[in-house]
């Protein structure tokens, strides 16, 4: 009773960081019992700007003991999957922390990723730290219980994506997305073909001789082609059908280079030194559901929705390509994933 009021007097302060990029998004609301007063965001550089971040972070929270600091997990070594009694043949039980989501299914992380985190904000403070697919889950709460429908949480360097079928999760994986990741255009590129193709220099060895009687049958026929061209010009009545045929010559030519010129070549995927990064996030969410497809150990269906959560507000070419490649129907909703952290944060003090 007496902590109830002591805890009336002071605002509860609640800090979200997120990292995007190269930068942390430090998001925090000051609220009271009943309403949210003030909301600030900045951001900082992950590595120049940790002591102005600090700072800032600090300001905030010295004017009340009740205070919360919320992390978005971004360790590599995580995931979700379904409950199962025979959790590790999923992921490393020994090597990582897991928990349920009511009870329903499973998410786990690097129990080492989790310790330098801690190890590496702790002049900031951890209080909490949530796993994008829990955060991924809340939002799309309304939309869980759906047939066969994929979430996607998609972030600038990462991907969160998870499957659910009737409020059952199937299927769970992050992934993230690198810069420096090489196309996954379907176009075979040359150098594909030279380590998939080789060839003997016996099977290509051509014999001298041979070409040279290849030349002079090639020349005969040329010769016999001239003689055949001569008589039919004998056969023309009039001069002005010697320019028609140049009309028609000129015509396939300009016909040919028309339709040789690139801009009038449709494309349908973008080429190798062009591709866009909305393009590696759908090849890459297209292998995920691959690999969900084809592994025995998942319960595998037809997937016929997918709900995008934007934190980036450039999904625009991901939602077409998802439709276009893959005849999912899409759905996209823009995500304040500090704003969510903070949400989740305030249901552990209701």
């Amino acid at each position: 009773m007496f902590s109830k009021l002591f805890e009336a007097l002071y605002l509860k302060v609640f800090v979200s960081i997120v990292t995007s990029g190269s930068k942390n998004i430090v998001y925090i609301e000051l609220c009271n019992k009943k309403s949210v007063l003030s909301v600030v965001e900045e951001s900082f550089n992950t590595t120049l700007e940790h002591k102005k971040m600090l700072e800032f972070v600090h300001s905030y929270t010295k004017e009340s003991p009740f205070h919360y600091i919320s992390y978005l997990d971004s360790s590599p070594s995580q995931g979700a999957v379904p409950k199962s009694i025979d959790k590790s043949k999923y992921f490393d039980v020994s090597l990582s922390n897991y928990k349920s989501y009511n009870n329903k299914w499973l998410y786990y992380t690097s129990k080492s990723e989790l310790n330098l985190l801690k190890k590496k904000y702790a002049d900031v403070g951890v209080d909490y730290i949530y796993s994008p697919f829990v955060v991924l889950a809340q939002f799309f709460k309304d939309k869980l219980h759906t047939e066969m429908s994929m979430f996607v949480l998609v972030e600038e360097k990462h991907i969160t994506l998870s499957i659910f079928d009737n409020d059952e999760l199937l299927f769970g994986q992050y992934m993230i997305v690198d810069e420096e990741q090489e196309s996954y255009s379907s176009d075979t590129s040359t150098d594909d073909m030279s380590d998939s193709d080789d060839f003997e220099l016996d099977d290509m060895s051509i014999d001298l001789e041979d070409v040279s009687v290849m030349d002079e049958v090639d020349e005969l026929d040329n010769m016999i082609e001239e003689l055949d061209d001569l008589d039919e010009l004998d056969d023309l009545s009039d001069i002005e059908d010697l320019d028609d045929l140049d009309e028609i010559d000129e015509f396939s030519q300009e016909s040919e280079a028309e339709y040789n010129t690139p801009a009038d070549v449709e494309t349908k995927k973008p080429v190798h030194n062009e591709l866009n990064n909305d393009y590696k996030k759908f090849s890459m969410i297209q292998e995920a559901v691959s690999v969900f497809y084809q592994d025995e150990k998942y319960n595998s269906k037809f997937i016929e929705n997918i709900y995008i959560a934007d934190a980036i507000e450039s999904t625009h070419d991901l939602k077409h390509y998802l439709e276009e490649e893959m005849f999912l129907s899409v759905y996209v909703r823009r995500i304040d994933l500090c704003a969510e952290i903070c949400e989740l944060a305030k249901m552990e003090h209701e």
